[in-house]
Protein backbone atom coordinates (compact mmCIF):
# COMPACT_ATOMS: atom_id res chain seq x y z
CA UNK A 1 0.00 0.00 0.00
CA UNK A 2 2.81 2.17 0.68
CA UNK A 3 4.47 1.87 -2.66
CA UNK A 4 1.05 2.23 -4.35
CA UNK A 5 0.45 5.72 -2.29
CA UNK A 6 4.27 6.74 -2.91
CA UNK A 7 3.47 6.13 -6.92
CA UNK A 8 0.80 8.31 -6.82
CA UNK A 9 2.08 10.90 -5.12
CA UNK A 10 4.76 10.90 -7.31
CA UNK A 11 2.68 10.85 -10.79
CA UNK A 12 0.59 13.41 -8.99
CA UNK A 13 3.92 15.71 -8.67
CA UNK A 14 5.07 15.05 -11.99
CA UNK A 15 1.83 15.94 -13.31
CA UNK A 16 1.97 19.23 -11.37
CA UNK A 17 5.61 19.81 -12.65
CA UNK A 18 4.26 19.15 -16.91
CA UNK A 19 1.34 21.48 -16.06
CA UNK A 20 3.44 24.55 -14.44
CA UNK A 21 6.22 24.20 -17.56
CA UNK A 22 3.37 23.93 -20.02
CA UNK A 23 2.04 27.32 -18.11
CA UNK A 24 5.27 29.11 -18.17
CA UNK A 25 5.28 27.79 -22.16
CA UNK A 26 2.85 30.67 -23.08
CA UNK A 27 3.32 33.96 -23.93
CA UNK A 28 0.21 34.66 -23.06
CA UNK A 29 -0.15 37.65 -19.92
CA UNK A 30 0.78 41.04 -19.42
CA UNK A 31 4.33 42.37 -20.07
CA UNK A 32 6.44 45.95 -19.75
CA UNK A 33 8.84 47.24 -22.37
CA UNK A 34 11.43 48.79 -20.29
CA UNK A 35 13.07 51.55 -22.49
CA UNK A 36 9.32 53.14 -22.45
CA UNK A 37 7.38 51.94 -19.75
CA UNK A 38 4.54 51.19 -21.38
CA UNK A 39 2.75 47.83 -20.82
CA UNK A 40 1.05 45.47 -23.52
CA UNK A 41 -0.92 41.73 -23.67
CA UNK A 42 -0.16 39.19 -25.28
CA UNK A 43 -3.21 36.77 -25.97
CA UNK A 44 -4.87 34.15 -28.33
CA UNK A 45 -5.47 35.97 -31.69
CA UNK A 46 -6.84 34.11 -34.98
CA UNK A 47 -5.55 31.21 -34.58
CA UNK A 48 -1.84 32.61 -33.20
CA UNK A 49 -0.96 35.00 -31.05
CA UNK A 50 -1.14 38.86 -30.89
CA UNK A 51 -0.12 42.04 -29.22
CA UNK A 52 -2.29 44.85 -27.49
CA UNK A 53 -1.17 47.98 -26.27
CA UNK A 54 -2.17 48.39 -22.36
CA UNK A 55 -0.42 51.34 -21.76
CA UNK A 56 2.10 54.02 -23.60
CA UNK A 57 3.35 57.03 -23.27
CA UNK A 58 2.01 58.16 -26.63
CA UNK A 59 -1.56 57.88 -26.02
CA UNK A 60 -2.68 57.34 -29.50
CA UNK A 61 -1.41 54.04 -28.89
CA UNK A 62 -3.28 53.12 -26.14
CA UNK A 63 -6.13 50.05 -27.21
CA UNK A 64 -4.22 49.54 -30.71
CA UNK A 65 -3.52 46.00 -32.01
CA UNK A 66 0.16 46.08 -33.08
CA UNK A 67 -0.16 42.20 -33.81
CA UNK A 68 -2.48 39.43 -34.52
CA UNK A 69 -2.55 35.33 -35.93
CA UNK A 70 1.62 35.13 -35.08
CA UNK A 71 2.08 31.71 -35.61
CA UNK A 72 4.50 29.47 -33.78
CA UNK A 73 7.49 29.13 -35.86
CA UNK A 74 9.90 26.75 -33.46
CA UNK A 75 10.53 26.71 -29.68
CA UNK A 76 8.73 29.40 -28.13
CA UNK A 77 9.05 31.70 -31.63
CA UNK A 78 6.33 33.56 -33.20
CA UNK A 79 6.55 35.23 -36.58
CA UNK A 80 4.32 37.49 -37.85
CA UNK A 81 2.98 41.09 -38.95
CA UNK A 82 4.15 43.61 -36.11
CA UNK A 83 3.24 47.14 -36.03
CA UNK A 84 5.97 49.23 -34.22
CA UNK A 85 4.98 52.54 -31.85
CA UNK A 86 8.36 53.85 -32.31
CA UNK A 87 7.98 54.76 -36.25
CA UNK A 88 4.51 53.45 -37.34
CA UNK A 89 5.69 50.78 -39.50
CA UNK A 90 4.84 47.48 -40.06
CA UNK A 91 7.62 44.77 -40.14
CA UNK A 92 8.16 41.02 -39.42
CA UNK A 93 8.15 40.31 -36.27
CA UNK A 94 9.09 37.81 -34.08
CA UNK A 95 8.11 36.80 -30.33
CA UNK A 96 10.14 35.00 -28.66
CA UNK A 97 9.84 33.40 -25.09
CA UNK A 98 12.88 33.18 -23.65
CA UNK A 99 12.21 32.19 -19.93
CA UNK A 100 8.75 32.36 -18.34
CA UNK A 101 9.20 36.15 -17.42
CA UNK A 102 11.21 37.17 -20.36
CA UNK A 103 9.43 37.84 -24.29
CA UNK A 104 12.24 39.38 -26.59
CA UNK A 105 9.96 41.63 -29.58
CA UNK A 106 11.75 42.07 -32.68
CA UNK A 107 11.00 43.94 -35.89
CA UNK A 108 13.12 42.91 -38.64
CA UNK A 109 13.83 44.85 -42.58
CA UNK A 110 15.40 44.19 -45.99
CA UNK A 111 14.17 40.54 -45.59
CA UNK A 112 15.34 39.67 -42.51
CA UNK A 113 18.62 41.21 -42.56
CA UNK A 114 18.17 44.18 -39.92
CA UNK A 115 16.71 43.50 -37.04
CA UNK A 116 15.72 45.80 -33.49
CA UNK A 117 14.46 44.61 -30.42
CA UNK A 118 13.79 44.15 -27.17
CA UNK A 119 13.17 41.94 -23.86
CA UNK A 120 10.00 42.96 -22.09
CA UNK A 121 9.18 41.76 -18.25
CA UNK A 122 6.47 39.94 -17.29
CA UNK A 123 3.88 42.14 -14.93
CA UNK A 124 0.96 39.40 -15.06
Amino acid sequence: MKKILTLAAAVTAGTFAFATLAQAASPNGTWKRPSTGATYKVFGCKGGIGLKVLSHPKKQWVGKTLSCGAKKVKGNQWKGNLRSTDDGKVYTGYMTLKSSNTLRLEGCGLGGLICKGENMKRIK
